[in-house]
């Protein structure tokens, strides 16, 4: 099984065995009849003002890896999940309106973890230590002028002191960052951003 994000909405590739039975009424499922055309019956099915899933099928594991992925113009990333030392607290940035993570594009040459450490500092301020968690991998499509563009992220789990200042980088739209407990994840991020994100930050926490 494979899931691709785009902004609120989730693909997930399955096969027959592996479909949930607790489908949601505005859930898609998408039987596709012939392979070389899945990916414009999963742009045309997209709705970015939705937060559903589209279940595409997928038994020979051939419809994700050769008829969807060509398509997009492939993209390294990565971030991480910064937790504060001796507490349950998370680094969190509102990025145009809606909490996100620390994350960005691999440079020429750099290391995933490099990478990673890199750009919590370029949009944070903050510096941190990778643990010794292995990171967690995610995929997601978007639209950037008239390319579509498949971004592989890899996010690694860290710990930061806190002696710390926090330095949002508002040059990159990054107008907030801040720490947040339990209460705080539960009633401010989760409502306000994306499956994506929602999903890394169930891989480390929960």
């Amino acid at each position: 099984m494979y899931t691709i994000y785009s902004k609120n909405q989730s693909i997930i590739f399955f096969a027959d065995q592996s479909l949930p039975l607790n489908l949601a009424d505005d859930d898609v499922v998408i039987h596709p009849l012939r392979k070389e055309g899945i990916n414009s019956q999963i742009l045309s099915t997209l709705d970015q003002q939705k937060k559903n899933r589209i279940f595409v099928k997928d038994n020979d594991r051939y419809t994700f890896q050769r008829e969807f992925i060509r398509y997009y113009y492939p993209v390294t990333a990565a971030g991480g999940v910064v937790q504060k030392r001796c507490t349950s607290q998370v680094l969190f940035i509102k990025r145009h309106g809606i909490w996100d993570l620390p994350k960005g594009k691999l440079d020429p040459g750099e290391s995933l973890s490099h990478c990673a450490l890199r750009e919590l500092t370029e949009e944070t301020g903050i510096k941190a230590l990778l643990s010794k968690t292995p990171p967690y991998i995610t995929m997601h499509i978007y639209q950037q002028s008239d390319q579509w563009v498949l971004k592989t992220t890899h996010w690694y789990h860290m710990w930061a002191s806190d002696h710390n200042r926090l330095m949002p980088a508002t040059e990159e739209g990054i107008t907030e960052a801040c720490w947040g407990d339990e209460v705080f994840i539960e009633s401010k991020v989760l409502p306000n951003t994306f499956p994506l994100v929602q999903a890394v930050l169930s891989h480390f926490l929960d």
